[in-house]
């Protein structure tokens, strides 16, 4: 039988740049599971299932078909969303960029604090800290595209942030590739990748 790859089909809204690291060189922060509002540990999502270990801190989504294959989860104990207030500074040269960022109001910090299902959706609801102990609002929305494709949908407070961040592990066996032309490497694990839009 053939069984279809599954994805998560990622929209990011605000962003300037992706740190595409193992797991291992990133400046891990904490997350916090406050469970006192849902008491389920699994939920369904179309065809997929979002799980959490409260022992680890584990969120991780598999699929139905492929139950024992983890295809996104984040690392234990450690925030998967993260934002911040961004200035950025953006010269052009002879069709180079050249980028400068200075962020400031960082949340790095993450709780959890209630898990709903809406119709064939998945809110996830918390707040972000500072180090100082500021937070924000946020809600991570995941729903089904299709049978083997699922899409997310992640909202915080704009007043406070411009740039906002999804961090999960990352298999050492995974090869990332694309972000458009390369002249230096073809497979941009590890790398620091800047996408820029410009009208």
């Amino acid at each position: 039988m053939f069984i279809k790859p599954y994805f998560l089909f990622l929209t990011f809204f605000i962003f300037w740049s992706f740190n595409l690291n193992g797991c291992n060189s990133l400046n891990l922060k904490s997350l916090k599971i406050n469970d006192e509002n849902f008491n389920d540990s699994k939920f369904q999502i179309g065809e997929f299932e979002l799980s959490i270990d409260k022992t680890l801190n584990r969120f991780y989504i598999t699929h139905y078909r492929q139950p024992n294959k983890i295809i996104w989860r984040n690392l234990d104990g450690e925030s998967f969303i993260r934002s911040s207030k961004t200035i950025l500074e953006v010269e052009e040269d002879h069709g180079s960029f050249f980028f400068k960022e200075n962020s400031f109001n960082i949340f790095e910090n993450q709780s959890v604090e209630d898990i709903k299902l809406l119709n064939d959706s998945l809110s996830l609801k918390g707040y972000l800290y500072t180090d100082s102990n500021n937070q924000i609002e946020y809600e991570l929305i995941f729903y089904p595209e299709s049978s083997h494709q699922l899409g997310f949908f992640l909202k915080v407070d704009s007043n406070y942030c411009n740039q906002t961040s999804m961090i999960y592990f990352s298999d050492p066996r995974e090869k990332i590739y694309g972000f458009g032309e390369q002249f230096t490497y073809n497979d941009m694990k590890g790398r620091e990748v800047p996408v820029f839009v410009s009208e």
